[in-house]
């Protein structure tokens, strides 16, 4: 028997439900906890039109009904009343064969499609039971339905949740194109795993191409998944020749409640697959998660990012990938800035690859740009490789138009030798050009004075071509600026740069030819080497102007030229202070 309150509730509801038709000598009697409002025939027993409203408690309730002259009915939840799953519903009468989604469509013990009564667009994960009380394995379930019936409806479908708290959930969630999910906030509306739950958003199918897709204002919590294999909250690795287009994952918080603060799993990431058309913006990392990009990727945004306590490449832009993965050819419009890495122990901004398979000739890399960046490094860092600021390995296929500007790097760890602000590498690859790199306005500083180059370019057997580096400020490096090459360095500028506490100030190393080269307006404050302050090392130097230099405390002396083949070197309006010689 219903409760006063549930009658009272019914009847309200009636007065707002459209005239319906019922038999007048058929009672209406909703299973469960229905209540239905109607009114009596005539005395003759004939039918007449009567307002007839049907409101029922929950889901079960609905798919239990089987009155046939009711075909509209409000349902006040789905596990229980008010919990955001009821909604209008009514029989599609020419619906005889679509499956109960648990959600937009359920069909009752006659057989009939009750509908959900709603305009197009937003789909609440209340609607299939998704809340943040029902158990995991019940709520992975809900919501791979609601992902699942988003994914199938027309136009700009969202799947929104509408309470806050966190959404336990047993295993992954697959993800289909077309389907963008949002939440309340990053710390609000949170998608929970657990120790056993590897990653908690992978592809529904790794062959079929994934396109369109929005992830907001969302949190992800590993919930203590702690294995040393590749695992995170979103991992999106697609199989080969398929690509994943128009991503943009905002706004959202990925972190782990068991290890709050802490970077000990190595190998958890927010990982997306040959991306083109990426944008990852406004998101907050914690517990260790880093970003990468794998595969190379066509305009790619990585932007107002905040990474926390990271144990590797905080920011991946890769080209290699795994063997079976896919992957651009290019590396191509991409821009990462204005983003915050704090206590980091690895490298602050990655992009390229390793190996054989980066060596490829047909891979190239083109309008970069890594700017207004913030890279704070560990001060207990012990890492065996040192810490890198920002690394980019230039692929063999050449490079093009590449910017690293207005970046602060602070490397707060013990020095070591392989610690570098910023550095530059070109594969192997002789005849290749990488044309028109920038360097400038960027503050790099090892408080501890030992790291081993702030900026360090290393050409390879490559061409390098208009290399300019200007305007940066380098502070406690063995050596603030080196140039190292085996093959070409044509028309390299360095101009402007401001160097203290540095043993050395500029250097080129290996066996470059290096021609047509400026060093100019540079500022050298407490070179302490034994060496020059500005040391070129190399066999071949022509065409050099050293010129408007300002060069403090160099004890080895001022500027060194060592290569047998050095000619054609004007040196202007330079001032030496030091106990060494000038030149």
């Amino acid at each position: 028997m219903s409760s006063p309150k549930t009658l009272a509730i019914a009847l309200l509801m009636a007065l707002a439900v459209p005239l319906g038709t019922a038999r007048a000598d058929t009672p209406l009697a909703p299973a469960g906890g229905g209540v239905g409002v109607g009114a009596s025939a005539s005395s003759a027993g004939r039918p007449a039109k009567l307002p007839v409203a049907v409101v029922l408690e929950r889901v079960a309730d609905l798919r239990a009904f089987a009155h046939p002259d009711v075909d509209m009915v409000d349902l006040l939840g789905w596990h229980a009343p008010f919990d955001g799953g009821g909604g209008r519903f009514f029989v599609d009468t020419r619906d005889t064969v679509t499956q109960d989604d648990g959600g937009l469509v359920f069909v009752d013990a006659a057989g009939r499609r009750w509908r959900r009564w709603q305009a197009e667009g937003t789909v609440n994960a209340s609607w299939f039971g998704a809340m943040p009380s029902t158990p995991a394995a019940a709520n992975r379930e809900a919501l791979q339905k609601a992902i699942d019936a988003v994914a199938q409806r027309p136009g700009d479908a969202v799947l929104s949740f509408d309470w806050a708290g966190s959404y336990e959930i047993d295993a992954p969630l697959q993800l289909r194109g077309g389907v963008s999910m949002r939440g309340l906030g990053a710390r609000k509306t949170v998608i929970r795993g657990g120790t056993t739950v590897r990653s908690l958003l992978v592809p529904y199918k790794k062959d079929e191409p994934i396109e369109d897709v929005t992830i907001e204002s969302l949190g992800f919590d590993m919930a203590g998944y702690n294995e040393k294999d590749y695992g995170g909250p979103i991992v999106l690795n697609m199989s080969p020749g398929n690509l994943l287009k128009r991503i943009r994952i905002r706004d959202c918080g990925f972190f782990d409640t068991a290890y709050p603060g802490d970077d000990r799993v190595k190998q958890r990431l927010m990982f997306i697959d040959a991306a083109k058309s990426a944008w990852i913006e406004g998101n907050d990392f914690d517990s260790g998660i880093r970003i990468k990009v794998g595969g190379g990727g066509e305009d790619v945004w990585i932007a107002r990012n905040v990474l926390n306590f990271i144990n590797d490449n905080a920011i991946t832009m890769a080209m290699s990938g795994t063997s079976d993965a896919p992957r651009h050819e290019r590396t191509v419009r991409v821009q990462i800035h204005d983003n915050l890495i704090r206590n980091a122990s690895g490298v602050g901004i990655f992009l390229g690859g390793d190996g054989e398979r980066y060596a490829d000739p047909t891979m190239t890399m083109s309008s970069v740009s890594v700017s207004r960046n913030t890279i704070e490094f560990d001060s207990a860092v012990t890492s065996a490789t040192g810490t890198r600021g920002i690394q980019i390995f230039l692929p063999s296929g050449g490079t093009r138009d590449i910017v690293i500007s207005d970046n602060i790097i602070i490397q707060n760890g013990r020095p070591h030798e392989m610690d570098r602000g910023i550095g530059l590498f070109a594969m192997r690859g002789a005849g290749q050009v990488h044309d028109r790199i920038v360097v400038r306005d960027n503050v790099v500083s090892h408080p501890q004075d030992g790291g081993a180059y702030a900026v360090y370019v290393a050409g390879g057997d490559t061409t390098l071509r208009n290399l300019t580096i200007t305007g940066n400020t380098l502070e406690g490096y063995g050596s603030s600026i080196a140039l190292a090459s085996r093959g070409k360095m044509l028309m390299p500028v360095i101009r402007a740069n401001s160097s203290s506490r540095a043993s050395i100030g500029f250097r080129v190393i290996g066996d470059p030819f290096v021609s047509g080269g400026s060093y100019v307006d540079n500022r050298i404050a407490g070179a302490s080497s034994s060496g020059a302050a500005v040391h070129f090392a190399s066999e071949k130097h022509m065409d050099w102007i050293v010129k408007g230099n300002a060069i403090r405390s160099a004890e080895g002396g001022a500027i060194a030229f060592m290569g047998k083949g050095t000619k054609d070197i004007l040196l202007v309006d330079n001032d030496f202070r030091g106990s060494g010689p000038a030149v």
